[in-house]
């Protein structure tokens, strides 16, 4: 058994090496044929390698959440839907500096991995199934649809599972930072954006690269129970304090 233990080590560190390897070379058919999305839900979030580093380097991977409501109050006869907030960027703003954060303190930036770690599992389809799911379409009418769509059973319950992360960060998020109408509806989108390549020509950081965005539609809020509201609510004034 130390033989087969040995051996088995061996070829998962041959698997781990080719693939970080793959993910470090320039665009070739062999990398065209593992695909980029596979190799970045591979690589990102669980190594955090750059494509031109292995072990700690700069960051190469950018990755956003942005939240919306629509919301009813006495003055307008239809719902008002409110402008974009991208939490992630004030999540950072809050933690220039800080070396230690917590990991509530990283809420939001780590939901966005999980978000576009189960986006990029589907194809363009499935993809815009998701973008045109609304407030009447429930759970399992999400998971029959993309079922349906032809995406795995594992799949559909880890984005079934941080869409409801998000759904219930969203509506908790945005309950504390309106308080002049009812909120009917929310919604959220999470982008991804990687650094250019050495072989690349074109924006030359991180920063320069524009977010590519997935849509996942309109959600019906959750409520959750005053304690739940107030306790968050604390939590949100201490980021955009």
């Amino acid at each position: 058994w130390p033989r087969l233990v040995v051996c088995a080590l061996g070829a998962v560190l041959v698997v781990h090496a080719c693939l970080v390897s793959l993910w470090m070379a320039p665009n070739s058919p062999v990398r065209d044929v593992v695909g980029n999305s596979f190799l970045s839900s591979y690589v990102d979030p669980y190594f955090k390698q750059g494509s031109d580093t292995l072990g700690i380097g700069s960051n190469r991977i950018d990755e956003a959440l942005q939240i919306r409501a629509w919301v009813k109050n006495t003055v307008k006869a239809e719902p008002g839907e409110t402008d974009w907030i991208d939490v992630t960027a004030i999540e950072a703003e809050h933690l220039v500096g800080d070396f230690g954060a917590a990991r509530s303190h990283l809420a939001a930036r780590r939901l966005a991995a999980s978000l576009n770690l189960a986006m990029l599992q589907f194809d363009d389809d499935q993809l815009s199934i998701i973008a045109e799911f609304d407030q009447d379409v429930s759970r399992a009418d999400m998971r029959r649809q993309l079922l349906a769509a032809g995406s795995s059973p594992r799949i559909v319950q880890n984005f079934l599972g941080a869409d409801e992360m998000a759904r219930r960060y969203a509506s908790l998020w945005l309950d504390s930072v309106i308080n002049d109408g009812e909120i009917v509806a929310i919604a959220y989108r999470v982008g991804r954006r990687e650094a250019p390549r050495a072989d690349e020509d074109g924006a030359a950081t991180l920063q320069s690269r524009a977010f590519a965005w997935f849509d996942m539609g309109e959600r019906t809020p959750f409520r959750g129970t005053p304690e739940a509201r107030s306790v968050f609510k604390d939590y949100v004034e201490g980021r955009n304090g």
